[in-house]
């Protein structure tokens, strides 16, 4: 019996998943009204996290910067590659701020801790890769004078 076939879908393919400036919008919209709803009735965030919100605060300006001169298209193609790089670490310094008001006292510097160790991840992944094409750079040129070798001995 024929299986009904289903078209493959891709979570990237719909509308919602495609800018992630509109995810970025939407996290830090929900971490506001969170951190709004623990400091409901007590001290500021401002005053008993001053470098935290301090720090919030610059990222976003920061992210709004570099969303305007992209926007201008100031940035040169060369650079595009490094400017969304510089853009996506300052939203995700941005995010990890916000979340770590919402945790207790002890445990405030846990969001960095876990940007820290994506970051590392995503470095050392990246390093991996270039590690690996590499090798297999070397590996290939290797053969390639070998096979040339024995070309030339027959």
């Amino acid at each position: 019996m024929p299986t009904a076939h289903r078209p493959q879908t891709n979570i990237w393919d719909f509308p919602a998943f495609t800018n992630p400036h509109a995810i970025l919008a939407f996290l830090v919209s929900i971490l506001i009204n969170l951190v709004e709803v623990k400091y409901q009735g007590k001290a500021s965030p401002f005053d008993t996290h001053l470098f935290i919100t301090s720090l919030t605060i610059f990222c976003l300006l920061f992210y709004c910067s570099l969303l305007f001169i992209a926007h201008l298209s100031l940035v040169p193609d060369c650079r595009a590659q490094a400017f969304l790089i510089l853009m996506m670490l300052t939203a995700s310094l941005l995010v990890a701020s916000l979340t770590s008001l919402l945790f207790p006292s002890p445990f405030h510097y846990f969001p960095y801790l876990l940007l820290f160790v994506l970051l590392s991840m995503v470095l050392l992944y990246h390093l991996t890769q270039n590690l690996c094409m590499w090798v297999q750079q070397k590996i290939a040129s290797i053969f390639a004078s070998m096979f040339r070798s024995w070309h030339y001995m027959l």
